[in-house]
């Protein structure tokens, strides 16, 4: 078992976690409707955090030719995948939230704090690509990044739903921007 192999089992772990969570969460919605209130901001964020973890699974591979040789490498890599599951959990709290109108109020200075911590850690990781994986993340996804922990903070400060929606969306736009351009990459990339 190469040291790649091995260590991507356990991001793969915690990615299915979170996965498994999201899927959970919906099944439990899906099979009592009646007793739950979905919010389609709560739904939004959700999709966002479904995508987001098959992104991370997906920039996973790029590791493969350079894995995490060091204690320090392996932790700073797995906090990726921790970045994204707990604002998934935050999210559903181990089931579909009865009125998720309500919970997302509930919980949005939390998850928003863990959406800030987990831009910026991918601030860092976009710092530390050239050194990591040889190559330097263009600059609209450092931009980009950038901009999202600037509305997750704004949407940490204020209660109001329509900038909680702007910038629900521009997160979600943002992930399937990133992800078609992500495929298109890779088609491109020689073999």
């Amino acid at each position: 078992m190469s040291l790649f192999e091995y260590i991507s089992v356990m991001v793969s772990v915690v990615l299915a976690l979170g996965i498994a969570q999201i899927l959970t969460g919906i099944g439990a919605f899906l099979s009592a409707r009646d007793r739950h209130r979905a919010y389609w901001l709560h739904s939004v964020w959700l999709t966002f955090l479904a995508l987001l973890h098959v992104y991370m699974w997906w920039y996973f591979w790029d590791l493969r030719s350079n894995p995490p040789d060091t204690s320090p490498a392996f932790i700073f890599t797995l906090l990726g995948p921790a970045l994204i599951y707990l604002p998934t959990y935050v999210l559903l709290e181990g089931r579909f939230p009865s009125n998720a109108k309500e919970h997302f109020d509930r919980v949005r200075r939390p998850f928003f704090a863990l959406i800030i911590a987990g831009t910026t850690y991918q601030i860092l990781n976009q710092l530390l690509n050239p050194w990591v994986l040889g190559y330097s993340v263009p600059v609209v996804f450092k931009v980009g990044t950038v901009l999202q922990v600037g509305a997750a903070t704004a949407g940490f400060f204020t209660s109001d739903r329509r900038v909680h929606g702007a910038i629900a969306l521009y997160f979600l736009m943002a992930m399937v921007w990133a992800l078609t351009v992500r495929f298109e990459l890779d088609a491109l990339a020689p073999k």
